[in-house]
């Protein structure tokens, strides 16, 4: 069961008649007397529910009455799951000897990181003169 089909049967549960609007979903809220759809409903890019009161409710308030906790609004954690980042390119930069000082590592997806021959961190211990 999904993030978003849990807190919809939760929300059904409670007779507070989700229905669908496009793409996303309109309730009562379950953390107040509503008498008239007060809880908007969507879904993020990542899975989690994301949702709001326009009565003004907490989220926690709201994921309580409905005997939830927040942890159901996302989705489950898979392990292996995650690729390690691929090297695209590195660059070199050298001293005017020609010896190795660092490089600079691009990876996809796109992000940048340096690293010296010797292992250490940048900053601990080059100097710029």
């Amino acid at each position: 069961m999904t993030p978003l089909e849990r807190l919809l049967a939760a929300l059904e549960a409670h007779d507070c008649d989700p229905k669908p609007i496009g793409a996303s979903h309109v309730a009562k809220c379950p953390a107040h007397d509503d008498q008239h759809p007060s809880l908007n409903i969507g879904v993020g890019d990542d899975g989690r529910v994301l949702f709001k009161c326009h009565a003004g409710c907490e989220q926690e308030a709201v994921v309580a009455a409905l005997d939830l906790t927040m942890r159901d609004l996302f989705p489950p954690i898979e392990s292996g799951t995650r690729s390690r980042p691929k090297i695209n390119a590195t660059y070199d930069y050298v001293d005017d000897r020609g010896a190795l000082l660092f490089q600079v590592v691009r990876f996809l997806p796109k992000n940048f990181k340096q690293r010296r021959p010797d292992g250490m961190a940048i900053g601990s211990g080059i100097s710029r003169t």
